[in-house]
């Protein structure tokens, strides 16, 4: 990228605040997503699903605006009961292909990644 910034393999990531997706990435999440059944930036399922691969520059090149502190989203999260239900549900409903490769993915190739937290 440049002398500053960096690309680096996204494993989850949260505060997401600005996407670059090219045209093969948009079409792929387009016919896997629609009609809608997943948040637009559950990047683990994106992996999994083989949608897209998902990269993050470092460090960030998008911040909170001075207006992010007066924002009303995500103001009354579901109840956590209510958010784990619906992931269970989900992950039995995904195909045997995308549960093999995510159980795969979490012996052979997390356990030896390094996880730096960015701020």
């Amino acid at each position: 990228m440049d002398k500053t910034h960096c690309l680096h393999r996204v494993v989850d990531a949260a505060m997401t605040h600005g996407y670059i997706i090219n045209r093969t990435a948009a079409r792929n999440m387009a016919a896997g997503l629609y009609p809608v059944w997943m948040v637009a930036d559950k990047f683990s399922i994106f992996q999994d699903y083989a949608f897209c691969q998902v990269r993050a520059v470092v460090p960030p090149v998008i911040l909170h605006s001075i207006h992010a502190a007066q924002s009303h989203i995500s103001i009354t999260p579901k109840p956590e009961a209510a958010r784990n239900a619906i992931w269970q549900s989900l992950k039995a409903r995904a195909p045997w292909k995308v549960k093999c490769k995510h159980l795969l993915w979490g012996l052979l190739v997390r356990p030896f990644l390094s996880i730096v937290k960015q701020r």
